[in-house]
């Protein structure tokens, strides 16, 4: 019995140990894309004719864009509220969200939802945990809610995505 519970408290370490590494890299390589993205953007703004495009559209300067995603990427384990994100760049909820669509061409919780399944998707590819706990991973408070989330983004469940030998295309 008392070898079961150490054996148990092991596999649970171990299975936290993968989330965490796996949430890390995913983090890593998401900043390196939106560092790489935001120095093309610099780029642009600085020596293109055209420098005020975003700001002409409607859309966020490139700078506070950059806050917001690095912002939503940093806390998607967590409940993240429009608010809060608007904070962190310092305009209004609705204004934030108005901007955010139209620089990024959905809104903020499209987004936040778009980024919480790329996270799932690498979890399920690459850890043995349970979907419950990859759901709680990357922030949804329900395997139910995960679930019809994955599917409506994949065409498919959590768990058939996760026994599928080719996941290229989806």
């Amino acid at each position: 019995m008392m070898l079961d519970r150490r054996v148990g408290a092991l596999q649970m370490r171990g299975a936290s140990a993968a989330v965490s590494s796996e949430k890390k890299r995913s983090l890593r390589e998401g900043r390196k894309r939106l560092e790489a993205w935001a120095s093309i953007c610099s780029l642009r703004e600085n020596y293109s004719p055209q420098s005020n495009l975003s700001e002409r559209s409607g859309g966020l300067s490139w700078c506070k864009l950059k806050e917001a995603i690095t912002y939503i990427n940093d806390n998607l384990d967590k409940n993240l509220k429009l608010t809060e994100i608007a904070a962190v760049v310092e305009i209004s909820p609705y204004y934030f969200a108005r901007l955010f669509k139209q620089s990024m061409g959905m809104p903020p919780h499209q987004y936040v939802s778009n980024r919480r399944i790329e996270q799932a998707k690498a979890l399920l590819e690459n850890t043995n945990l349970p979907i419950a706990e990859v759901a709680s991973s990357v922030g949804f408070t329900s395997q139910s809610h995960f679930t019809n989330v994955f599917r409506k983004l994949t065409g498919i469940t959590p768990k058939a995505y996760k026994h599928t030998p080719q996941k290229d295309n989806l």
